[in-house]
């Protein structure tokens, strides 16, 4: 069984942009990297904390993706096909054979910063 045949779902790989806005200072923007990238994704780790008298969730999840998406970057930040987006934290080549790469990442929930 190949790796290739685990993906279960496409994802969209955005990278940030700063471009200069009418006032002098710097606004970003997303644009796409990668579209309709196969991958599969998996939670591996959730926690509970209080911050600011509110209550926030934090999980993590773990992308498998093809060798060819390895130029991904921790200043990415991953929409997959449900709408889900994910932080990048993390991206390797485990075997270091280019097989497959692998992406960590951490839910988000609102806006980007």
């Amino acid at each position: 069984m190949s790796i290739a045949s685990l993906m279960n779902t496409t994802a969209t790989v955005y990278s940030w942009t700063k471009t200069s806005d009418a006032y002098g200072g710097w606004a970003r923007t997303s644009d796409a990297r990668y579209t309709g990238m196969p991958c599969r994704i998996q939670a591996i780790s959730g926690r509970e904390m209080m911050r600011w008298a509110s209550e926030r969730v934090t999980v993590t999840h773990q992308m498998f993706a093809p060798p060819d998406y390895s130029s991904i970057d921790p200043e990415d930040h991953v929409v997959d096909a449900a709408g889900t987006r994910y932080r990048v934290q993390f991206v390797r080549d485990p075997d270091l054979m280019g097989n497959h790469t692998e992406v960590t990442m951490e839910q988000l929930r609102g806006d980007v910063h």
